[in-house]
Formats: structure tokens, C-alpha cells, sequence
């Protein structure tokens, strides 16, 4: 089975599958003077497509936590507790937060790290297709 696999990704593309990678691209609207030949590099575009989209959502995510994220000057010392405003962020009696609900930091941490793996594995497999 190792063998098929590697054999496979080794394989040239059929014209059909050629053309019809171009006619996908064509019908997206971009267009490129030169298309790779082999299977395994349709493969990883492919995978580039899943990774886009799941890279445009982590962005939205991170930029989401923004907001919802325990500021530093505040008591993060209940790392995974929710705790309101008024219990983690006065400052002299004075509560400076937007009112949203704010994410206790570890889970914060937590899913920044979730986003920035998706991330990382978005920028690893775009660099691979150049």
C-alpha cells in the first residue's frame, strides 16, 4: 500500500484532469501561463483550498478575541474561571472594559493557539506550492 501511495503522487496528471483543473481556475477567474503535471501537486493546491478557509476564519477569530479577551492590566490570576468586569478589571473602584463578556485568559490562550496552528499550517503548505 506505501508503495501505491508513493507511486501515485509520483504519477503525471491525465490531459482531462489538466484541463480540468485550468477550467476551474478559469471559471474562479484566475488564470496562470503554467500548471503543474503531477497528482501530487493538485493534491496540495487542493489542501492550500481547505487551509484557506479555514485560515480566513481564524483571523476572524483572533480579531474577535480582541474584544472579548481579559486585558493584561486586569486579574488574570483565575486562569480558566469566568469571572465578571467588576471582579477582574477595576481599577480605583473604576471598571474600564466595553461591557462585552470577556474570556477567562486561559481559554484565550488556548484558542489562540488553535488559530495560530491553523495558521501555521496555512503559510507551511503555501510555501511548499511556491
Amino acid at each position: 500500500d506505501h508503495d501505491d501511495g508513493h507511486e501515485e503522487n509520483n504519477s503525471k496528471m491525465t490531459k482531462v484532469q489538466r484541463a480540468a483543473w485550468i477550467l476551474e481556475d478559469a471559471v474562479g477567474g484566475k488564470c496562470f501561463d503554467w500548471y503543474p503535471e503531477s497528482v501530487a501537486a493538485r493534491r496540495t493546491f487542493l489542501l492550500m483550498r481547505r487551509r484557506e478557509y479555514w485560515y480566513d476564519k481564524a483571523i476572524l477569530v483572533i480579531f474577535l478575541l480582541g474584544f472579548m479577551e481579559v486585558p493584561l492590566w486586569c486579574d488574570c490570576s483565575a486562569t480558566f474561571i469566568f469571572k465578571s468586569g467588576k471582579e477582574r478589571c477595576q481599577v480605583d473602584g473604576v471598571v474600564y472594559l466595553s461591557g462585552l463578556p470577556q474570556i477567562p485568559p486561559g481559554f484565550g490562550v488556548m484558542i489562540e493557539l488553535a488559530c495560530m496552528t491553523v495558521i501555521w499550517l496555512k503559510l507551511r503548505t503555501e510555501k511548499k506550492l511556491q
